[in-house]
């Protein structure tokens, strides 16, 4: 207690007056709450839904298997976690995403019921980085943090991680389909949706 009453009174001969100092405060508390908070996706590369007619499985029976079977891959600096959008706008029911993210690539999973139906969709994109893109911003340091072109390694590293999540959550969806005795997805129904979005 005796250093913060120190370092308010150093501030209080500065020339800070406490409104000052509760600017300050409440200015730091909002950047750190949004350094801290999820990317959203910057740019959508594809989409993928499929709708079921019944209720084949829950959505935390859903993101359990796959994060089970993300797991037993064995895949190296992935990210996986849930997340939060709101339905709508700002005071709209929230549903809850399984985020998987492997650098710069996310994506964002959702197995949701829809009126009698059910769903599961997933959004592929590049996150957003809002300190990246302020650190680019500065004038002349920004260029020391410009992106290099990646090298076929990381394209290639990029190409896995697409393919094996895609695998996870057909394997996840077939298994779980199976054990409740749905009909079980065709090629067809696995093609992605290529259209700018």
């Amino acid at each position: 207690m005796k250093i913060i009453l120190l370092q308010y009174d150093y501030y209080r001969r500065s020339g800070l007056s406490t409104l000052d100092l509760i600017l300050i405060g409440v200015l730091a508390l909002i950047i750190i709450a949004a350094l801290r908070q999820k990317s959203p996706i910057k740019k959508v590369l594809s989409h993928w839904h499929h709708r079921f007619t019944s209720t084949p499985f829950s959505p935390q029976e859903f993101y359990d298997k796959v994060e089970a079977n993300l797991k037993a891959k064995e895949l190296d600096k992935l990210s996986v976690y849930r997340l939060t959008y709101s339905e709508g706008g700002f005071l709209s029911p929230q549903r809850i995403y399984l985020r998987i993210q492997y650098k710069e690539l996310i994506y964002d999973v959702c197995a949701a019921p829809y009126a009698k139906e059910f769903f599961v969709s997933w959004w592929l994109g590049e996150a957003d980085n809002p300190t990246y893109n302020f650190l680019i911003a500065i004038p002349f340091i920004g260029k020391l943090f410009e992106k290099r072109a990646k090298t076929f390694f990381e394209m290639d590293t990029e190409v896995m991680f697409k393919e094996a999540v895609t695998l996870c959550v057909k394997e996840t969806i077939n298994q779980l389909t199976e054990t409740k005795g749905a009909r079980k997805l065709t090629e067809d129904d696995w093609k992605e949706y290529q259209r700018s979005y």
